[in-house]
């Protein structure tokens, strides 16, 4: 180990030399950096070095090369590059190859390299960097996406981009990224080559032929070995988009031109994974960032029509099609408002769907948001408003439409019709928490008399009822009613009464809605708290310990107010405490945060018999005991023994 370590020692003796000689660091300075550097060294050289090992020695020798830079520009050395200019990088460059011999399946460590090299602008090192990560991790688009990049923008070599992305393709023919990317890269070549001819001013008559730009054919291009995975690929999986290529480059109309390789990619990412339309999306989004795609799109347009017939969201894209990208205070946009909403009548009788609907009522509320003309707006609100009473007269109305419905009312401040359809929304849908909140927040809003706070409980109690396992809406009864009891509508005994019932009707719940319980029964004792008082509530939690079974975070809760109320040092608060810490280990004696607050507060009061023994039975039962141990050891390394 030694000897190694002072090899590499002997190796910096030029760099540091030069760097004395040119005063860029003093004697003291130098002496530092070795030291620093043969800690770094030992650490690599033990038994089993760790990753963080690596980079901080990374980053200690980045930071040494940035302020290297920074006093050669200060003190302005000017001159040949000389042995300490390339040094620096050298040795980081020598830690990231001994660190992915050992971490080789670190993806993000082979990542940190390209990010190094490219800022460096190391080609060469960083086609070689590309291919082995690539062999190593063949099934990550990110490489293959990052080395396409690469080739791409900072080699110039579009070929050698398109055959990596070709490859990555073959290999990962799910993967959504290197489709896209293969997508952009073909659609973003075609706007250079068309942006050249129109600079030169070549004519699109074909009598002159665009200059394709020269590609590369040097040593730092990234150069593949076949991978043992394509040699055991299928026929069936091969990429056809090379061939594509090809003929389209040798059509006398140079289709290549109007994005006809983009389109064949598109055709094979389809193919590949054909159901899913959100995918689809993303070409289009592509496709309207270069101009002069018209045409392209319209393909795609085309075919999600065609796959997804009965997909109310591919229907919706499809008619909207004629509003994209123009500009919402054209008149343009009205025609195109016109075909669209012709379209959606034409759809929602073909479906008849509560979701075709949805989508026409969406697509009205986003124009209207659009446009900025008042007759316009005036249109667009007469239109939703026809919409919505033409679905619920068809009896097509969702949970969705309804809510929008009902924003839509409130907007156009028709209150009272708000109460009736919301009245008839929680009757069709009374599964769905959303529409009982608003119908209370309705009732409240438009009365305030004592029948409407007797109608707003009534509602509460049936949402309730049936949503027992929605929090949102135990959390909006909860508010109403610590409302009206600081209203003085609801007296003491009612809310108290009420909160009862409450913390009776969630018990039944199972485990897996077990914060809800939680929620209702802290909210019950801090609401007794805050009325009360502290006496009260010892009173409450004692009771309900012996009636209901309790949570554990209802007794954490009892916890917090303890302490918050009278000093945990006296003799009958401590007992108090450790009666609830008891029994808060009796529900969940697995989890360890709850004997770790038990010990802290044991510790902190100087019970350290106790918190021993306690430490001690906690050791036997928590599930994790490693966070155990080493939070126990923090509360040890604090207390004052």
């Amino acid at each position: 180990m030694a000897d190694t370590v002072q090899y590499h020692l002997e190796n910096m003796i030029p760099e540091l030399e030069d760097l004395e000689k040119k005063k860029i660091f003093n004697k003291e300075e130098i002496r530092s950096i070795v030291k620093k550097r043969t800690n770094f060294e030992y650490s690599l050289k033990r038994r089993s070095p760790k990753k963080i090992d690596y980079l901080r020695y990374i980053e200690y020798e980045l930071n040494l090369e940035n302020l290297r830079k920074k006093r050669k520009a200060r003190l302005d050395i000017k001159g040949k590059p000389s042995v300490s200019d390339y040094a620096g990088p050298r040795r980081i460059n020598f830690i990231f190859e001994r660190a992915l011999v050992k971490y080789k399946g670190d993806v993000a460590l082979w990542l940190q390299w390209v990010d190094f090299a490219k800022g460096n602008k190391m080609n060469k090192l960083l086609s070689k960097i590309f291919a082995r990560a690539i062999q190593l991790h063949p099934a990550k688009p990110s490489l293959w996406i990052l080395a396409a990049s690469w080739e791409f923008e900072d080699n110039l070599n579009t070929n050698g981009a398109r055959i990596l992305l070709q490859r990555g393709l073959r290999l990962n023919p799910e993967s959504q990224d290197l489709w896209l990317e293969y997508f952009r890269l073909e659609l973003v070549y075609m706007a250079k080559i068309r942006e050249r001819r129109r600079i030169l001013g070549i004519l699109k008559d074909g009598k002159s032929k665009p200059k394709v730009e020269q590609e590369k054919n040097e040593e730092d291009m990234i150069v593949l070995p076949t991978l043992d995975e394509e040699e055991e690929m299928e026929p069936k999986r091969e990429i056809t988009i090379s061939d594509g290529l090809i003929q389209t480059l040798k059509a006398e109309n140079n289709a290549f031109l109007s994005g006809a390789v983009a389109l064949i990619v598109y055709e094979n990412a389809i193919k590949s994974i054909s159901e899913d339309l959100e995918f689809r999306k993303k070409f289009l989004e592509v496709f309207q960032t270069i101009p002069g795609t018209e045409s392209g799109q319209e393909a795609v347009y085309e075919s999600i029509k065609n796959d997804f017939p009965s997909n109310e969201s591919a229907r919706a894209l499809y008619i909207e099609k004629s509003l994209a990208g123009v500009d919402p205070n054209s008149v343009e946009y009205v025609n195109g408002v016109k075909i669209c909403t012709q379209g959606y009548s034409e759809v929602i009788q073909e479906l008849g769907t509560g979701t075709m609907w949805e989508k026409y009522c969406d697509f009205l509320k986003k124009c209207h948001a659009r446009v900025s003309e008042q007759n316009l707006k005036t249109y667009f609100t007469k239109a939703l408003s026809k919409a919505f009473n033409a679905a619920s007269e068809q009896a097509l109305m969702t949970e969705k439409l309804y809510l929008s419905w009902l924003e839509h009312l409130q907007e156009v401040q028709e209150i009272n019709e708000a109460v009736k359809v919301a009245s008839q929304a929680v009757a069709q849908f009374p599964k769905t928490p959303e529409l009982w909140l608003t119908y209370a927040d309705l009732v409240g809003s438009n009365d305030s008399s004592d029948a409407a706070r007797s109608t707003i409980y009534e509602i509460y109690s049936k949402a309730l009822s049936c949503n027992t396992t929605h929090q949102s809406l135990w959390a909006s009864f909860f508010q109403w009613l610590i409302k009206e009891w600081k209203d003085e509508s609801i007296s003491n005994e009612e809310m108290n009464s009420k909160f009862m019932d409450a913390v009776k009707k969630v018990q039944s719940l199972t485990s897996e809605y077990l914060y809800v319980k939680e929620f209702v029964q802290s909210e019950y004792i801090k609401w007794v708290s805050e009325c009360e008082g502290i006496a009260r509530c010892r009173e409450v939690y004692t009771s309900l310990s012996k009636q209901l079974p309790l949570t554990a975070q209802f007794f954490k809760q009892c916890i917090e107010l303890e302490e918050s109320a009278d000093s945990s040092s006296s003799i009958e608060t401590q007992k108090r405490l450790r009666w609830l810490y008891e029994h808060a280990i009796q529900v969940n004696e697995k989890d360890d945060q709850i004997w770790i607050a038990y010990l802290d507060h044991l510790l902190s009061t100087s019970q350290f018999d106790e918190a021993t023994h306690i430490h001690w039975k906690a050791q036997h039962v928590v599930t994790n005991k490693d966070r155990f141990e080493r939070e126990y050891f923090q509360l040890i390394g604090g207390a004052q023994v």
